[in-house]
């Protein structure tokens, strides 16, 4: 197997065979690391995953999404993570209507680990590029938020 570098889309391209042992096992991707809440080039509350991971998200089948959170202020806090997918990269649609990690507690002065229950594709099949939008709730909240997100084919 060889990669090829295409500068100009900014994409790599196998050729070759396939490893596809490689394919069939999971892949764990810490997708998201920053101090969310504020203002900032986002919409308030809202921020998204890199989107040098549009691609990687959106070729597995299932998925499963983890949130770490601490450093937490403000009152009420949540956090939501939402898998969104899009055929153009500008658009996004929301995979499923609850968000996948769904107003999870966030308590001020404690470390706060939530997982999503594992998602599919199931009878809607995913767009080429896919997201992940992690939205913070409550008055004034802030919180240093760590994403991971493990991924699956259906095999």
């Amino acid at each position: 197997m060889a990669k090829l570098l295409l500068p100009d889309r900014k994409d790599i391209v196998d050729f070759g065979e396939p490893d596809l042992g490689a394919w069939l096992r999971p892949l764990t991707l810490l997708v998201f690391a920053l101090i969310t809440g504020g203002v900032g080039p986002w919409l308030p509350g809202q921020m998204f995953t890199a989107t040098e991971h549009n691609r990687v998200l959106a070729s597995y089948e299932r998925y499963q999404i983890q949130a770490v959170a601490d450093n937490v202020t403000g009152t009420t806090v949540t956090v939501s993570v939402a898998y969104e997918h899009s055929v153009d990269e500008r658009t996004w649609v929301a995979k499923n209507v609850i968000p996948e990690v769904n107003l999870a507690s966030l308590p001020v002065g404690a470390t706060t680990d939530v997982r999503s229950s594992g998602f599919g594709s199931g009878p809607r099949a995913s767009h080429g590029a896919a997201r992940l939008r992690i939205a913070l709730g409550g008055t004034s909240p802030k919180a240093h938020v760590k994403v991971w997100v493990t991924l699956r084919p259906y095999a």
